[in-house]
């Protein structure tokens, strides 16, 4: 297939994506899969043209929801979409945030969580941050919270992890907060789609934490 014709129906891909509610991290997994399969190198044009039609697509219409049925919080998508922009705003406002992502070790057992336990991870998170500025969102067996670095959104994060871990059917296993500062430049669109683990526990980049979590420094 010709270079042109490849990066059309790679635009094309990405603007079906998006419009279906698809993360672009994870539209461009699937690209590279593609690459993979065909025993072929990623081309760094076909890519950037499958994230041009996602943004475009992104930012042209209104995706069916911003909300995950299952546990009443915002979908992944809507997540990635919150870093993608603060990644284009004010670094003033990029330093007063931080991504904290709580892995549920204790749920990691080859098991994909419940309805009922998605359900009563959203009632959790939406309860216990109601109160300060924070947006959460499950994905996997982790739960990613775009948060204030203030002491009021770490004792609301402490409350949420002891809550979580009511939630275990056994005593193995705790939630494990790890934290990812945001980026202080502007426009670091790779950061914004591709600091989130899909899967399993990610090495921790702040400090580990049961019910005796610290503010990372």
């Amino acid at each position: 297939m010709a270079g042109n014709t490849l990066e059309t129906a790679a635009k094309q891909l990405g603007a079906s994506r998006a419009y279906q509610g698809v993360g672009v991290r994870e539209t461009m997994l699937d690209l590279s899969a593609f690459f993979a399969a065909a025993e072929a190198p990623v081309d760094d044009e076909t890519m950037r043209g499958l994230v041009e039609g996602w943004t475009s697509e992104n930012q042209r219409c209104e995706p069916f929801s911003c909300t995950d049925s299952r546990t009443g919080l915002p979908t992944l998508a809507h997540f990635e979409r919150l870093l993608y922009d603060l990644s284009l705003g004010p670094e003033e406002d990029r330093r007063n945030l931080t991504v904290a992502t709580l892995y549920l070790e204790w749920a990691d057992r080859g098991r994909a969580l419940t309805w009922g336990q998605l359900a009563e991870i959203g009632r959790i998170m939406l309860w216990e941050l109601a109160s300060v500025r924070a947006t959460a969102t499950v994905h996997g067996t982790n739960i990613h919270v775009l948060m204030g670095r203030c002491e009021k959104s770490y004792s609301a994060l402490k409350r949420c992890i002891e809550r979580l871990d009511g939630l275990k059917e056994r005593p193995a296993g705790r939630a494990i907060a790890s934290f990812t500062s945001l980026p202080y430049w502007q426009g670091d669109e790779a950061w914004a789609t591709g600091q989130l683990e899909p899967h399993g526990r990610s090495e921790p980049t702040g400090h580990g934490a049961g019910t005796d979590l610290e503010q990372p420094s």
